[in-house]
């Protein structure tokens, strides 16, 4: 039975990770389209101001609920758990009632000739979070019975309908559909996609037990309803609420001081908020299945000391020098990247100097990533609970930092206040690496070799020469020259201070290559 569950969690979370990075590419695409056809100020309303409202009034009405019910037992006391998960939808008509009167009567209004429906669509959003509520006990029953390809698909599906509709409507009906109408109705009809197919789904009897179904008529709330809040299940929603708060707050914490301190116009929200996602790609496709692969090696092998002490040590360089490629070749690219992407309007905004910024964000992410993984693993409970405290204050701090900087710098002081955060777990996690007293000390590798340096800036330095002077004449022959002193770059390093890295790396895709191979040889 643990040996099924593990199997299904690993599942779950491989299949969870593919889902993200389908989402982002989703956005990467969305953002892409659209910034041919909308403002940026239209951007920032809908990417921040109306997606928040839309996180917020989700997370509240649905976090608390799914931790409480969410067990080993949540089949087996099915009656209880529904009628209490019931009660997330009036929870989500509150929150929307709580969260929209702000949104529209204590918030700054976009002015009208951006969008004259800002109001409709803050109504439509909370709409759209009630419907999906809808669904809450099918989702749970379906986690229970870890219809995960399930979960999957319908989010998928959700998501291509919602992308599908607000390109349709922004390319096709512009002069007749505002955008910020158009961004509501695809989420609107995502939402109403997402409660449907749960009820498809759940047409269909599930078998619970030997001798019990679980049929659509089992998710119809009953009499009991009224006495929901009575069950022991409750006083733990009730807790897990309360923590609710905190937690959406420190996840969404550069969307809430955007939103509530005006110190960035609708259109600077919108260019951060594209940088971020572009940004964010390289933390989605490199840095976390290299930070899964990690936790669970260390999880199973960090008592052998020396061995995990000279793998992390080889993570941390590699992790470093990922890091620092990126910067070094986003200082002369950024600009015709976003050129590319958004065209001249994106690329003479702040955007590049904002990408530029979260590349050098990447450096100090690659590091906490994989420092993270060792020095929890290593933590004992009293260190874990020290820790939360420490997150607390590293949190408030974050927030401080981010209007401090933000009121000083513009946008690109969200993403230096990200870095001094980083830079806070990562002496966290340095200090409790130094309690292993290990023999081979990994932190070393922190510093960065002087040849590696060298060759990445003088790498940066030729590109960026490129860009001055060849990318207003011809952004292809500026793109083959950066290509020629990447691998330069890359080759040079492999030759030198980075060869045993090169070499582990080589060997570890030739044996991957080969047992592969040979699998498919013996089937």
């Amino acid at each position: 039975m643990p040996q099924t569950l593990l199997g299904h969690a690993v599942q779950f979370a491989s299949m969870n990770i593919v889902l993200q990075i389908a989402f982002r590419i989703s956005t990467f695409i969305l953002n892409a389209v659209l910034l041919r056809y909308v403002s940026r100020d239209v951007l920032g309303i809908v990417n921040v101001r109306l997606t928040l409202l839309y996180s917020t009034v989700l997370f509240l009405s649905h976090e608390a609920f799914r931790k409480s019910c969410l067990n080993p037992d949540t089949l087996k006391l099915w009656k209880n758990n529904k009628n209490l998960l019931w009660l997330s939808f009036p929870g989500a008509i509150l929150c929307s009632f709580a969260f929209g009167s702000v949104w529209v009567f204590l918030l700054s209004v976009p002015p009208k000739e951006i969008t004259s429906n800002y109001s409709i669509g803050v109504v439509l959003t909370c709409i759209c979070c009630c419907v999906e509520k809808l669904a809450e006990p099918m989702y749970i029953a379906g986690q229970a019975l870890r219809l995960v390809k399930t979960k999957v698909v319908i989010e998928g599906l959700v998501q291509v309908v919602k992308v599908s509709i607000f390109a349709g409507l922004t390319i096709f009906c512009s002069a007749s559909v505002d955008p910020v109408l158009g961004f509501c109705f695809a989420q609107l009809a995502a939402s109403s996609v997402y409660f449907l197919a749960y009820c498809v789904v759940f047409t269909r009897d599930h078998r619970i037990t030997e001798g019990r179904i679980l049929g659509f008529g089992d998710f119809i709330p009953d009499s009991s309803i009224i006495h929901a809040w009575k069950q022991p299940n409750a006083s733990l929603t009730w807790s897990f609420f309360k923590q609710g708060f905190m937690k959406q707050l420190l996840t969404e914490g550069e969307r809430y001081v955007m939103t509530f301190i005006p110190v960035l116009s609708f259109a600077d929200q919108g260019v951060f908020d594209i940088v971020n996602n572009l940004g964010s790609l390289a933390a989605r496709f490199i840095f976390l299945p290299i930070e899964e692969a990690s936790h669970f090696y260390f999880a199973q092998s960090v008592r052998r000391g020396n061995e995990s002490s000279q793998v992390l040590g080889k993570l941390i360089r590699s992790m470093m020098l990922i890091g620092l490629t990126i910067f070094a070749f986003a200082i002369p690219f950024a600009e015709p990247f976003l050129f590319l992407y958004g065209g001249a309007a994106l690329a003479n905004s702040e955007a590049p100097k904002l990408l530029v910024a979260h590349a050098f964000y990447v450096v100090f992410l690659a590091i906490n990533g994989v420092t993270e993984c060792y020095s929890f693993v290593c933590m004992t409970k009293e260190q874990l609970e020290r820790y939360n405290v420490k997150l607390l204050w590293i949190s408030g701090a974050f927030l401080l930092a981010s209007y401090l900087l933000t009121s000083w710098l513009g946008s690109v002081g969200f993403i230096f206040a990200n870095c001094c955060n980083m830079a806070l777990r990562i002496l966290n996690s340095v200090e409790v690496i130094k309690k292993q007293k290990l023999k081979d000390n990994p932190l070393d590798e922190l510093k960065p070799r002087t040849v590696t340096v060298a060759l990445l800036t003088i790498g940066s330095f030729l590109a960026y020469c490129s860009k001055v002077y060849i990318f207003p004449r011809s952004i292809l022959i500026h793109l083959l020259i950066g290509a020629s002193v990447f691998l330069w770059c890359i080759a040079s390093m492999g030759l030198t201070t980075e060869k045993d890295l090169m070499l582990s790396a080589l060997g570890y895709f030739f044996r991957r290559h080969l047992s592969g191979h040979e699998t498919k040889k013996m089937q």
